[in-house]
């Protein structure tokens, strides 16, 4: 809610200002210079961010704008000045960076407000939320990363088996502090435990690999993405936006049977998104009556999310019009119109019905469409804005 004021800088740059916004805050998780930062670049980008495409278009941003050739981009200085921080001396550099180092494996560790800890917290690289040391968010993670980490220690002289030593003197001083005492515990009490914890910890883990799945899916590592969205549901198979995001993988990689399966594991799941990506799936292979039948199952399982209703009326509209149903398919992508009046599909899909009906007002709709819609949003929408092109110039001739 703090950050809203910033979306009246760039609200003319595109579609959607709350989701790009949400977008910026995925990656900066808040932080308040890259936060302004990636706002400014948005509003001084040449592209136009279309609906839908808030969260590959903000990281395509990052990753051109911040994160590749990050310390000669860095201007005014921020990223750069974090690193200083954390290799001003060559002996204090070892220590943070090996706990750094620690905390990228585990991605956090507990907090114990050491010395050292106190110091990498300064440095403003990571945060302490719920007792738990983490990285502060997805530009630092990227920027200075495991491989970033182990350049610097190597300058310094640090190798694996003495960075060994220092984490099992670590260790030592923690075992010291909260004085452990597992000599009086049973064998199997001590078995059960373990057990029972990583049963506990097995749905966070499929949680993180999810996220980290969806990260390098934005920063176009297909092949990154889909190794983690499968060991994600290798942790957990009922993770349903795994299944939804793996899905989405799988259509970028051509591999259209491999995303039905996965859409249809996300419907059983409960994610009502789903219905609208199979539905597509199935306009596009041509079986009309299929995804129509399950649109309108959608439409009755979706409740207050008006998004995903919009795309169910437009796809539902999209079937009906390749079945000729031209009422019905007017009926429903007015509802969509009346859903959402900015975004450009429904509008070049109602061109193309009342263009069926014989209705000679078809060209209104054809310039909303030439309006709202964008050669970014689908492979569709760009060859339905390519129509709307054309019969406008039609039309421009006649005159």
């Amino acid at each position: 809610p703090e950050a809203l004021g910033l979306t009246s800088g760039f609200a003319e740059k595109v579609d959607n200002p709350q989701a790009v916004l949400k977008a910026i805050l995925d990656w900066t998780s808040g932080q308040p210079f890259l936060t302004q930062k990636l706002c400014n670049l948005v509003l001084n980008s040449p592209v136009l961010i279309g609906r839908g495409r808030e969260q590959k278009m903000i990281a395509e941003l990052v990753r051109s704008q911040i994160i590749e050739n990050w310390e000669i981009q860095d201007r005014p200085e921020h990223l750069n000045t974090i690193k200083q921080r954390l290799t001003r001396t060559d002996r204090r550099a070892c220590q943070l960076l090996s706990l750094y180092r620690n905390i990228l494996q585990k991605g956090n560790i507990v907090a114990d407000d050491s010395q050292e800890q106190m110091e990498l917290r300064l440095s403003g690289l990571v945060v302490k939320q719920k007792g738990r040391l983490k990285v502060y968010n997805p530009i630092y993670h990227a920027v200075f990363d495991r491989s970033w980490v182990e350049k610097e220690l190597e300058k310094r002289g640090i190798s694996r088996s003495t960075e060994t030593g220092i984490l099992v003197k670590s260790i030592l001083k923690v075992k010291q502090r909260l004085k452990l005492r597992l000599i009086g515990a049973g064998i199997v009490t001590i078995l059960v435990l373990i057990i029972v914890s990583f049963r506990f910890l097995v749905p966070e883990l499929a949680m993180i690999y999810n996220k980290r799945g969806l990260e390098k899916y934005y920063a176009g590592d297909l092949s990154g993405a889909l190794q983690d969205y499968n060991r994600a549901l290798k942790l957990n198979p009922s993770q349903v936006e795994a299944h939804y995001n793996l899905g989405l993988v799988y259509e970028d990689l051509d591999r259209f049977e491999k995303a039905v399966d996965v859409y249809k594991s996300a419907i059983e799941g409960g994610l009502d998104k789903a219905y609208n990506n199979l539905a597509r799936l199935y306009i596009l292979s041509g079986d009309y009556g299929k995804a129509v039948d399950l649109l309108f199952i959608g439409l009755k399982s979706v409740k207050e999310d008006n998004d995903v209703k919009y795309v169910i009326y437009k796809n539902l509209g999209w079937a009906m019009l390749a079945q000729s149903r031209y009422p019905e398919a007017e009926a429903v992508l007015l509802e969509a119109i009346d859903l959402d009046k900015r975004q450009g599909a429904a509008y070049c899909l109602l061109a193309q019905v009342w263009e069926g009906k014989g209705d000679k007002n078809a060209l209104e709709q054809w310039e909303r469409c030439c309006q709202y819609a964008s050669l970014r949003n689908s492979p569709e929408e760009g060859q339905w804005l390519n129509l709307a092109r054309q019969r406008l110039r039609g039309k421009q001739e006649q005159e």
